[in-house]
């Protein structure tokens, strides 16, 4: 996809900024893009209607097609991708209501005039979008988006296999498990919020993966299936997310592990664990905190994920991982079926290059990374095992830099000591030679 075919969506909306709040201009592309991709696939989709096209739709759109007919279009969507009916209608219906038709068609118009031919082209375009989206929503908590970089590690970590169920039951814009995935796995989505969850199911379509369900609805309470389990989860929870205790008698035991705990900071790693299969493995990206946090509840729940031994690994981040926050935060990859009662830490911080904008990592360096991790080498510095009983003694803090201290002394390099002596001299006299030449000159002045 060419640089300059992407430049033209960002010109389109500095000059509809005026008629549509930015966030629902992004929205109406996204479903551009996906009325695109059913155009590209239409030999496959037997409710394929042309009049749908983006062609068409450019010319006739609030002249002979309306939101309605769209509407009623995408339901037939919804149904032929498995995912929940008025997840994409309810986010769309609402913009289109109020939009001014002219606009909507120039953004089916530009979408259209696109040189893209293959679905990952539109992939990454909606990629692209929901990065700007993320700008533009970052103030707005039930927004989750996640850095390339993220999903880049956490899909070599999770290494999906053919006909592997990969489950997100916080899943924001969808791009985490999506690229995890990776064209391999059958994907489980489920988000709280319709507006989100709609942008997950676009992603996820444009993204080739199969799709095993999508749906809208709170995933502690009422999940896709309280009964399934999956193979691989990716967990990335809201920041500051809290349940009220009310809320939290009602959980099954089935769906969230020590659902009597009355804890809930850490309940969607809870979650992901009683969902896991016997040999599934779930990832977490966490606010470095849950890890130390010296509240007696959080204590407790680390206390069991560690005696229990569903603690695998933890990778610490840098600061500002997160896209948009300044937030630390660490990877704590879970099993089910571990046998070791040790948890291997590595310090990850060094791995990225982090600028203004955000942080990255090279293809190299996850490869580098990976290789610790699978073989659980203590590299100074960078990596070591931590026994059960450490971590006890240490109040079941699990943060990896507690562990993996940085000792400067070990970096000193002792260089010919006789010659430090000779160079030590020679400027000592240089100084005396000077200080002699001062006193000089100040005896003039007294």
């Amino acid at each position: 996809m060419k640089k300059q075919e992407i430049n033209r969506l960002w010109v389109l909306v500095n000059k509809l900024r005026g008629a549509f709040d930015t966030t629902e201009l992004y929205k109406i592309m996204l479903y551009a893009l996906l009325f695109k991709y059913l155009e590209l696939k239409k030999d496959e989709i037997d409710f394929y209607d042309e009049k749908f096209s983006l062609g068409y739709l450019s010319l006739t759109y609030g002249k002979m097609i309306y939101s309605g007919n769209l509407v009623g279009y995408l339901t037939e969507v919804e149904n032929f991708y498995n995912i929940e009916y008025g997840v994409l209608c309810e986010t769309i219906d609402p913009i289109l209501y109020k939009a001014d038709e002219d606009s909507v068609r120039h953004i089916f118009e530009a979408v259209n005039f696109m040189e893209i031919k293959e679905q990952k082209d539109l992939y990454e375009i909606a990629k692209r979008i929901v990065e700007r989206m993320s700008l533009q929503t970052r103030r707005m908590s039930n927004f989750s988006y996640s850095s390339e970089s993220l999903a880049k590690l956490e899909k070599a970590i999770l290494n999906i296999q053919d006909g592997m169920k990969v489950y997100d039951g916080y899943c924001g814009s969808g791009l985490s498990v999506n690229e995890v995935a990776a064209g391999k796995g059958t994907v489980y989505l489920q988000d709280l919020s319709v507006q989100i969850i709609g942008i997950a199911a676009i992603i996820t379509i444009l993204s080739g993966n199969k799709i095993g369900s999508i749906k809208c609805g709170d995933s502690i309470l009422n999940p896709i299936s309280i009964n399934d389990k999956y193979d691989r989860i990716v967990v990335e929870t809201p920041l500051k997310v809290k349940y009220k205790s009310e809320y939290l008698m009602y959980i099954e035991e089935k769906n969230v592990l020590y659902s009597n705990s009355g804890e809930s900071e850490t309940i969607g790693i809870r979650h992901a664990i009683a969902r896991l299969n016997e040999d599934g493995i779930a990832i977490a990206l966490v606010p470095i905190g849950i890890l130390f946090r010296s509240m007696k509840k959080t204590i407790q729940i680390r206390e069991l994920l560690v005696e229990d031994k569903y603690v695998d690994s933890i990778i610490e981040l840098p600061a500002g991982i997160i896209p948009n926050t300044g937030v630390a935060a660490a990877f704590v990859i879970f099993k089910k079926n571990k046998k070791s009662e040790e948890v291997f830490m590595i310090n990850a911080k060094d791995f990225f290059i982090k600028d203004k904008k955000a942080c990255s990592i090279s293809d190299k360096k996850v490869s580098e990374l990976i290789e610790i991790l699978r073989s659980e080498k203590n590299v100074k510095n960078i990596s070591t095992k931590v026994t059960k009983n450490i971590l006890k003694k240490n109040g079941y803090d699990l943060c990896p830099q507690r562990y993996i201290v940085n000792n400067p002394i070990d970096d000193l390099v002792i260089e010919d000591t006789e010659k430090m002596n000779t160079r030590y001299k020679s400027l000592k006299e240089e100084l005396n030679s000077i200080e002699e030449y001062l006193q000089v000159i100040r005896k003039r002045f007294i």
